[in-house]
């Protein structure tokens, strides 16, 4: 008995060798693998690119309304004067604040003035919240 196991060793390894051959043949041609897969490039990788970019345009988009929305706001505001006051009733901190600002005209040309404008506003709020110990993210 183990002479004849051992005598058609040669033959059991090399039909597993065949199925395995033909297993990843098959895989290949199923899949259009050419190094790279095709089926993953086209159709894989671009969809999922394609859904990378159409969720950032989405949200660019809505990210320019919001700050389109803030600049019609900040520029209706300052043709008219604004003046704002805050307080903080926090039992370490008690600060009351107003700011005052009149424009006589203020011209908006482009999305990058209002990306300008609202930059510049968050940093003047980042330095006043320091000034008073806060921290912002």
């Amino acid at each position: 008995l183990a002479s004849g196991i051992r005598s058609g060793t040669a033959s059991v390894v090399s039909a597993m060798r065949a199925a395995a051959q033909a297993a990843v043949i098959a895989a290949k041609s199923t899949l259009k693998i050419q190094s790279p897969s095709r089926v993953f490039r086209d159709e894989v990788g671009t969809m999922v690119m394609r859904g990378f970019g159409e969720g950032i345009q989405e949200e660019t988009r809505n990210q320019a309304k919001i700050i389109g929305n803030a600049a019609r706001y900040l520029t209706g505001a300052a043709q008219g004067g604004i003046s704002t006051g805050s307080t903080d009733n926090r039992r370490t901190y008690n600060n009351t604040s107003s700011v005052t600002l009149q424009v006589a005209e203020m011209n908006v040309r482009d999305k990058q003035d209002i990306r300008s404008l609202a930059v510049e506003i968050a940093g003047l709020t980042r330095t006043q919240q320091r000034g008073k110990g806060l921290r912002m993210a």
